[in-house]
């Protein structure tokens, strides 16, 4: 790593975009763009660490979460032996966890700035005796196990809820979502499509569904979803309120023309 007494050749505002955008761009591997001066480093390691998905083999590594971790806003695992790094991550406002919480991870979680979550959410409240603090400031949920649940008990838990996402398990008329004064969008997922294209497809509305229900299928895998939104790609999220912002454009225009 050369030093910061190095004159830059170009302007430290445009050397700045060069490097960060090379980074989320992946024109070049992380590890040699930091290598290039220390100013470099300072300025990518905030990014590199913003993102943290945990396969089997964990990249990043436990040593340098416990270094960088106050950097990590999204993180998802699916290893329950990993969940417990997020003691070194304070400030995670975006959150999947695709596996068992153990009772020692609870009150790390109930800690965390989480307004994005991605659980089994039914077993999790079941293990978490003081969860008031914590679900007030969830705004979107995806309830990521199949499990069975009633929107009636679990929606008055969340104050701010704006999304909810759930596999087919769960009553989708009007009345079963009554309690949802906030609720802009019901995602229900469906079967992964069988061409893995990268794209999200919304399927047709069934007798009976609330307006806002959106029934999605995905063209990639779930979990790659996930990282697409904390990469600030278009995830499900953010394909469903353009659905529904359509859907309601065509409501009110029916209405007008009438």
């Amino acid at each position: 790593m050369s030093t910061d007494q190095d004159s830059p050749k170009l302007p430290l505002e445009l050397e700045h975009q060069i490097f960060t955008q090379a980074l989320r761009e992946e024109v070049a591997d992380a590890k040699n763009l930091c290598l290039v001066a220390k100013r470099v480093f300072d300025w990518l390691i905030p990014i590199y660490y913003d993102v943290v998905v945990s396969p089997e083999n964990f990249a990043p590594g436990r040593l340098r979460i416990q270094r960088y971790g106050h950097h990590v806003h999204h993180f998802h695992t699916s290893q329950s032996r990993l969940v417990d790094l997020l003691t070194y991550c304070p400030n995670v406002y975006n959150l999947g966890i695709w596996t068992i919480v153990h009772d020692r991870d609870v009150e790390t979680i109930l800690k965390l700035p989480v307004t994005r979550l991605s659980i089994g959410i039914q077993s999790f409240l079941e293990r978490t005796p003081n969860f008031a603090t914590f679900c007030s400031r969830i705004t979107h949920l995806d309830i990521s196990s199949r499990e069975l649940w009633d929107p009636k008990d679990l929606l008055p838990q969340f104050p701010v809820l704006t999304h909810i996402a759930s596999f087919p398990d769960v009553d989708t008329d009007s009345a079963s979502w009554e309690d949802g004064k906030m609720l802009k969008v019901i995602v229900v997922i469906m079967e992964e499509r069988d061409v893995f294209d990268g794209q999200l497809y919304a399927g047709e509305m069934e007798e009976g569904d609330d307006l806002r229900v959106v029934r999605m299928s995905f063209g990639c895998a779930y979990g790659r979803d996930w990282e697409n939104g904390a990469r600030g790609g278009k995830d499900m999220w953010a394909f469903a309120d353009e659905v529904i912002a359509e859907r309601f454009k065509e409501i009110s225009y029916d209405q007008n023309a009438r």
